[in-house]
């Protein structure tokens, strides 16, 4: 069927919305149009882009929005209301940075956006005329399915984006452009025409970015807010027509590459329009970016435990093991870093990491009030791990866990949510450095435990988390409780015997009293046996059993009564068999993600390593048998 074949009166709905700001950007593309586009439906140009290796094609419209974000935020908005396109892609002319290797006709396909008018001026007196700017606006990404599509295309060898394209390349003809595509890579954008090496926006971005700031635009934040409020996927492709310096005005050379940068972009366009396959499609190549990359996988499996396979659980992974049967607490040391002279402190490291630092910026500006009362608490309310390290001496050795002050608010702001798609590459930016407890990190990492708690009679507690929607984990059924540490600026009780010193008893009989509402608990009663990562958080906690002298009518009694009392509670007895059954209980639909991991410590803890392999293949055996194999929650 011909492309002009498809013009019938139909919905005003389209595929694509393609925004250009300029006159030479829209009549570039307009240009490479398989057929001219209709204008009979004003404002918007329609056109049809045949879809490669399938049959039919994408409705788009094509706009002219005018610069500045301003202007093309609200013309965007207004578009995305008459057509409901279920893509927008900004393209046409920026400028370009040599610093970050880019070359006069290069295409970028940033994934972060910084805003440089959003700023406040403050300056050292009002007799100096020297000012300096804060530049507060947050980072905004682009959506991870259309630019992962693009990061697909860019490594095709056959370029065929450089192919029919007609308008001449002013130098080297036989040069391809190069695509500057990175998940680092971030582009400024804002109202100030750029044409000088001197201009703070050009300077601050060279410096909040080193390496990764790779031009500057007037448009593209302005039309990413507009698809953001309509839930509309955005991505940005545009090409370097000068380098934001001075000589983008000198005679000779002015606007040479303007043309052709519009042109080259515009191509790239819709080469990745032809190919794209929406999500959802039984044909998708280039679905949302998956919580996993094939190497964090691997990396995963390799740290799942017997107990785990025997359960067909991955959603923790050990990352630092005690050997059985665990630790005494009191061979476990906390090295406070109150005045933060080890390690960077939490809220200058965050500042300094672009993608933290948007994911901050994003969850304030959605939740303003909870924003303001959390960000009151005093510094070191809460404490974060920072590392785990063996502490040898003469004698023996100790685990040192290092802590540091923080507060609840980045927790909540950034770790908490890294299961989200818009954080999905900060999950992957930051994944390798998560599972290496050895080394500082970069994710809050609030200190906190889960305890399994083993009755006098030989059950293990079940409780069920309240079902409120704030976390991932919300309304899971845990084999225990979990507990943050109170830092020593807590207005209730702190875990600290005093400011610099944190103490791991207080720690442990207080989350018994608060979570168990028992008072009879004594140091002696509990074993450490390890850090585990959160699979969706990235979240490490650490394992401990608590073996109590209270029976289990006694401890589920007080879960349901205390200040932080259990959605609803359960148990069930330590041997093989009923582990098995409640590992595979359609009963228990979720569970915590170090739950299934502390059945199996709980069951095997006290064993000796012949002892435990047999319970631990008597319960693969029966799971086997309730669920079919590969089955994994």
């Amino acid at each position: 069927m011909p492309v002009t074949d498809y013009f019938v009166p139909d919905s005003p709905d389209v595929d694509f919305l393609i925004v250009t700001a300029l006159q030479d950007e829209f009549d570039e593309l307009v240009s490479l149009l398989h057929a001219p586009p209709s204008y009979n439906e004003p404002p918007d140009a329609i056109s049809y882009v045949p879809r490669i290796d399938s049959k039919g094609a994408y409705k788009v419209a094509i706009i002219q929005t005018g610069q500045t974000n301003a202007i093309a935020q609200a013309a965007v908005t207004d578009a995305i209301k008459r057509r409901n396109p279920r893509a927008v892609i900004l393209t046409g002319i920026a400028a370009g940075f040599p610093e970050a290797g880019v070359s006069l006709g290069d295409i970028l396909i940033p994934f972060l956006i910084a805003p440089y008018e959003h700023a406040k001026i403050t300056g050292p007196g009002p007799e100096s005329a020297k000012v300096k700017y804060q530049h507060r606006g947050p980072l905004l990404y682009v959506a991870d399915s259309l630019w992962d599509a693009a990061a697909l295309l860019k490594n095709d060898p056959n370029c065929p984006w450089e192919k029919d394209l007609r308008t001449p390349r002013p130098i080297s003809p036989r040069q391809s452009p190069k695509i500057h595509a990175d998940q680092k890579f971030t582009i400024g954008s804002g109202d100030k025409l750029v044409a000088s090496e001197l201009a703070e926006a050009r300077q601050w971005l060279l410096e909040k970015f080193p390496g990764d700031a790779v031009g500057l635009e007037m448009e593209s934040y302005g039309v990413s807010i507009a698809c953001r409020k309509a839930e509309k996927p955005f991505l940005l492709v545009k090409a370097s027509q000068d380098h934001g310096t001075a000589a983008k005005d000198a005679a000779a050379t002015k606007d040479e590459w303007r043309r052709y940068a519009a042109a080259v972009a515009a191509k790239f366009v819709l080469t990745l329009v032809e190919r794209y396959t929406f999500a959802g499609s039984s044909s998708s190549n280039v679905a949302s970016t998956p919580i996993w990359t094939q190497e964090e996988l691997k990396l995963w499996k390799e740290t799942l435990s017997a107990e785990q396979e025997a359960v067909q659980d991955n959603e923790c992974a050990w990352l630092f093991r005690f050997p059985p049967p665990g630790r005494s607490p009191l061979d476990v040391e906390f090295i406070y870093d109150a005045t933060n002279d080890r390690f960077q402190r939490y809220d200058r490291l965050v500042e300094s990491n672009p993608l933290l630092q948007s994911a901050l910026q994003d969850w304030q500006h959605a939740n303003p009030e909870d924003w303001r009362e959390l960000n009151e608490e005093p510094w070191g309310q809460q404490v974060r791990l920072e590392r785990v390290r063996v502490k040898r001496t003469h004698e023996a050795h100790k685990d040192a866990i290092w802590l540091a002050p923080s507060k609840y608010l980045y927790y909540i702001a950034i770790q908490q949510r890294l299961d989200e798609p818009n954080l999905r590459w900060l999950r992957h930016h930051v994944f390798g450095n998560a599972t290496k407890l050895r080394e500082p990190l970069l994710l809050p990492s609030n200190f906190a435990i889960h305890m399994g708690v083993i009755s006098k009679d030989q059950f293990l507690l079940l409780r069920k988390r309240q079902p409120n929607g704030r976390t991932p984990y919300s309304g899971a059924w845990e084999a225990g409780i979990g507990e943050f540490m109170h830092g020593p600026h807590s207005p209730s009780t702190s875990d600290f015997v005093d400011a610099n010193q944190p103490s791991l008893e207080a720690f442990l009989l207080r989350a018994v009293f608060e979570e168990l509402n028992h008072e009879g608990a004594r140091i002696e009663d509990f074993t450490v046996h390890g850090f585990a990562l959160e699979r969706l958080t990235l979240a490490p906690k650490l394992l401990v059993l608590y073996r109590s002298e209270a029976t289990i009518d006694r401890l589920m009694d007080g879960a349901l009564h205390c200040d932080d009392y259990a959605y609803d509670v359960d148990n069930v007895p330590l041997n093989a068999t009923a582990i098995a059954r409640v590992a595979c209980e359609p009963y228990y639909r979720t569970w915590g993600p170090t739950s299934k991991l502390t059945m199996m410590l709980a069951l095997t803890a006290c064993l000796d390593l012949s002892e435990s392999r047999t319970e631990i293949r008597k319960v693969k055996d029966l799971v086997r048998s309730l669920r079919p194999a590969g089955r994994m929650r």
